[in-house]
């Protein structure tokens, strides 16, 4: 049972495996972040240039 743990190879393999798909999530919550908040900075630039319209109307 432990005749494939002990080839270096395939711990090598197993290993970069596991690196591979931990950065894939990473970057999968890092873009999924990244979209929400850059959805609510939107809004808050329409808000802001719409506060600055309504002001030079005024």
């Amino acid at each position: 049972m432990n005749g494939d743990n002990d080839n270096p190879a395939f711990l090598k393999r197993y290993r970069l495996l596991i690196t591979l798909v931990i950065i894939l999530l990473v970057l999968a919550v890092g873009c999924w972040l990244v979209k929400k908040r850059g959805a609510n900075r939107t809004d808050e630039r329409k808000d802001r240039v719409l506060q600055q319209l309504d002001q030079r109307k005024k």
